[in-house]
């Protein structure tokens, strides 16, 4: 017979034991999955702690394909943070993720999420691929985003992302399926662009030319970027000192030569001369450089002058609104 005290501190560790259990058995996986249930948010700084922990996204990639939570929404975003590449701390800048995802398997999960059983899942897999993924990385799965998409043709950006195969099936596709060009009919046109129709393609130039109205000429800027061939490129880069501006923020102003640099970053995802800048400029020697480069990679040069120095003016203080 155990001695009283003993079998009183074995009782009490038996009451315990669900607890002390469950702290045994979580890991990083199960704790962020919690966090995801509670509604809870994660900041930069968290997902740069979960990138440097070995294997962590193999983890959550394998418990989404296993045990997906209920929001499985969440841990996909989630998941798409963490497979962006961390630029390291330089100078006054702290360590932070880049501006596209380029994890094979972050990349892998997103293109197999395109049969997800929720369509929020499948659209937000497919804008991300089309947006955020180089196009290198999209066509090692080609032959499978064609299939999910033959099945599947009303997910978001379908056609977009079939033009980022360069297959010729993908071709084929969004010439003959009726429901592509009906769900989306200017997304067809940016893909036979993307994919040498020319005709296409000028049509989308000249409506960036014609535009008028800043935030369509910012849509087409970036549409020229998704296309990303040499004229639409050019078309872009020769833009890069026009002087237009508009009201941005209550009677602030904004640059419209930030939308061409935007669209400029969607044709080179990884080319960092092109990402937004964590410090907002405060000089000329932030277009210098980008013209710079132009010049260097691509040969353009402009005979118009510089336009007078604006990034984005901070929103005017008007008294009693809360500011």
């Amino acid at each position: 017979m155990l001695p009283r005290r003993l079998a009183f501190v074995l009782i009490f560790l038996g009451a315990c034991s669900p607890m002390e259990n469950a702290t045994v058995n979580s890991t990083p996986v199960t704790s962020i999955l919690a966090r995801i249930e509670a509604g809870e948010g994660f900041s930069t700084r968290d997902v740069l702690e979960f990138q440097s922990q070995p294997n962590l996204l193999n983890e959550l990639i394998d418990s989404l394909q296993t045990r997906p939570p209920q929001n499985k929404l969440a841990a996909v975003r989630l998941l798409i943070e963490m497979g962006r590449p961390v630029l390291k701390a330089e100078g006054e800048l702290p360590d932070r993720p880049a501006p596209y995802i380029n994890d094979p398997k972050a990349v892998a999960y997103l293109a197999n999420s395109l049969n997800d059983n929720e369509s929020d899942v499948r659209n937000l897999a497919s804008k991300t691929l089309v947006w955020e993924v180089p196009e290198i990385l999209v066509r090692n799965h080609s032959k499978e985003l064609i299939e999910s998409i033959r099945h599947r043709p009303t997910i978001d950006e379908a056609a977009l992302l079939l033009g980022l195969t360069s297959n010729e099936t993908a071709r084929t596709m969004i010439n003959t399926n009726k429901e592509l060009h009906d769900v989306d009919p200017e997304a067809t046109r940016m893909a036979f662009a993307r994919l040498g129709d020319w005709k296409a393609e000028n049509a989308v130039i000249d409506a960036y030319i014609q535009a008028k109205e800043p935030r369509e000429k910012a849509d087409y800027a970036r549409k020229l970027g998704y296309i990303g061939t040499v004229r639409s490129v050019l078309t872009l880069a020769r833009d890069i000192r026009t002087p237009e501006t508009y009201v941005w923020k209550m009677n602030s102003r904004r640059s419209m030569r930030l939308h061409v640099i935007e669209g400029l970053h969607q044709a080179f995802l990884n080319e960092p001369v092109f990402w937004r800048p964590f410090f907002k400029p405060e000089n000329d020697l932030y277009y210098e450089t980008i013209e710079r480069w132009l010049t260097r990679n691509l040969g353009v040069t402009s005979d118009r002058p510089r336009p007078e120095f604006l990034y984005e003016e901070d929103a005017p203080i008007i008294p009693g609104q809360g500011h």
